[in-house]
């Protein structure tokens, strides 16, 4: 395992206009204002809104298993007031969800995946591009676009063997399956992405609050013979979280992040040391979902 770099960069050369002082009474006043808005038992707790992909995704969910429900009058509301998002990709995942949903799917478009394909990747840093290529190409896949020429499985269609965090093992393993499906391929590497994604536990839990890769684990298993039982399970544990504005967000809560990050900057600001041990133990106990050796690869 890599450990990281502990050794802390110079101090940023104050402005001249800007005196030692000024700086420690703000940063005072961070620390009072961050530490505040801690809970008793050490979380900052935040709520993720409602987003277009993770409400297109479950939209799409709800066509594939013939779901009709208040529910999905909500989501489809949602939806139809971001026909006109100023954000190409999300009006194009609304139009797609809904054409979808309402038997008035738009004719696919290999252009238009390409399109959106090289517009998502021209902002990824290098080192992750053929991962959020292939990501892409999965959940425009599921919304009824055509695979384009160089759509390939993750690893070549090999088992992977790489280092991989538990989240990114999950999303490799969920567009394995996707892909595979539109690809008509079956191998030993679908069979490990399906051990991963039912580690999960998708029927009886959102895995570590992430509405995203949920969504997406149940596209995948949607599409592989023998889990429909599972993927409907798995759609009403969804539903449970559905926003007053009919969508779903990314993730279910942000406090994880927001307590990991904040507390990070106030251990660095000098912040209570008991204030810390409580934000330590609250983020401690947050392992939901399946065990971490069953997900991670190479720690």
């Amino acid at each position: 395992m890599k450990i990281a770099d502990l050794t802390r960069p110079a101090p940023l050369q104050l402005p001249a206009e800007v005196s030692p002082d000024e700086v420690r009474r703000a940063t005072a006043r961070l620390v009072a204002y961050v530490s505040g808005r801690t809970d008793d038992d050490g979380a900052i707790r935040e709520r993720c809104e409602s987003r277009v992909l993770e409400s297109a995704l479950a939209l799409s969910l709800m066509a594939r298993t013939g779901v009709h429900s208040p529910a999905r009058d909500r989501l489809l509301a949602y939806l139809r007031g971001h026909q006109e998002s100023p954000d190409k990709l999300d009006r194009v995942l609304a139009a797609r969800a809904i054409g979808t949903a309402t038997g008035r799917e738009p004719g696919g478009d290999s252009a238009l995946v390409d399109t959106l394909a090289a517009g998502v990747l021209g902002a990824a840093p290098g080192f992750i591009s053929t991962r959020r290529r292939l990501m892409v190409y999965a959940v425009l896949s599921v919304l009824g676009c055509p695979l384009p020429a160089d759509a390939e499985l993750p690893g070549g269609g090999q088992v992977p063997t790489d280092p991989l965090h538990s989240w990114a093992a999950v999303q490799q393993a969920s567009i394995t399956l996707i892909l595979a499906g539109a690809l008509g391929v079956r191998n030993r590497a679908t069979d490990a992405a399906l051990d991963t994604l039912l580690a999960t536990d998708p029927a009886t839990t959102v895995w570590e609050g992430y509405a995203l890769m949920h969504l997406l684990v149940l596209h995948a298993l949607a599409g592989t013979p023998g889990h429909d039982e599972t993927v409907r399970r798995g759609l009403a544990t969804l539903l449970r979280h559905q926003r007053t504005d009919g969508g779903f967000p990314f993730v279910l809560e942000m406090h994880n992040w927001c307590t990991s990050t904040g507390g990070l900057a106030l251990h660095a600001a000098g912040a209570d040391p008991a204030l810390l041990r409580r934000m330590a133990a609250t983020l401690g106990a947050q392992r939901g979902g399946a065990a971490l050796p069953s997900l991670s690869r190479g720690a």
